[in-house]
Formats: C-alpha cells, structure tokens, sequence
C-alpha cells in the first residue's frame, strides 16, 4: 500500500521516499528495547528526510501510542498522517482512515492522495 501511494506521489510530481523496514526487526516483544530502538530509527530518518523536503512513507506493524507519540515528538511541526489498516492499537492517536486487512493497495493510494489532496 506504502509503495502504491509513493508511485502515486512520483506520478504527481512529489518528492517522496519508502522507509522500509522489515516487519521481522519490529516483531521484537512489543515492550522490548529492541522494538523501540527501531521505531525510533525510523522516525529520526524520516525527520532527516522530511526536512530535506521529501514526504516520507512508512509501515509499521502493530503501531501503539506511545509510539505514535515519539513519532510527533522527533518530528516536530511536520505534519504526520497515519493510517490504521486491519486490527489496530492506536486509541488516543488520530488516524486519517482505516482499512481492513490486506485492502486494494492501488485503491488505498487513490483514496489517500485524494484525502492529501494530492
């Protein structure tokens, strides 16, 4: 779905970037160090990214709270937008759309650019 919206972005004239990241590092116990560390990573490139102007893509699974909260607090004023897909744990953290599990990818894209206004 990631990739679907980043190919949308390239077609729309947009500077966006994929931060893969295999879902195996994230399967670290949920309250381990491990986990966190990676999200962390991921949410320090994207800051680095973001400022150099780029809209960064990102999947993570099984996203809580607290982490979503890291994710604001690294990247500042940055507008972050997420998306819940299939069974999530964000309570407290606004998402812009959910979907359930494996949806269209090529259709999400379709129906977040338009949400984006892109």
């Amino acid at each position: 779905m990631a990739k679907a919206l980043e190919s949308k972005l390239f077609s729309a004239g947009k500077s966006a970037y994929y931060l893969g990241l295999p879902n195996q590092l994230l399967a670290a116990p949920r309250d381990g160090d491990a986990r966190e560390t990676h999200i962390r990573a991921i949410a320090e490139t994207a800051e680095v990214l973001t400022d150099a102007g780029m809209i960064v893509l990102t999947t993570v699974s099984y996203f809580e709270d607290h982490e979503a909260q890291l994710f604001r607090a690294l990247l500042g004023n940055t507008p972050m937008h997420i998306v819940g897909v299939g069974d999530i744990s964000l309570v407290d953290t606004p998402v812009i759309a959910r979907y359930p599990s494996k949806p269209n990818p090529d259709k999400v894209a379709e129906e977040l650019a338009s949400k984006l206004g892109i």
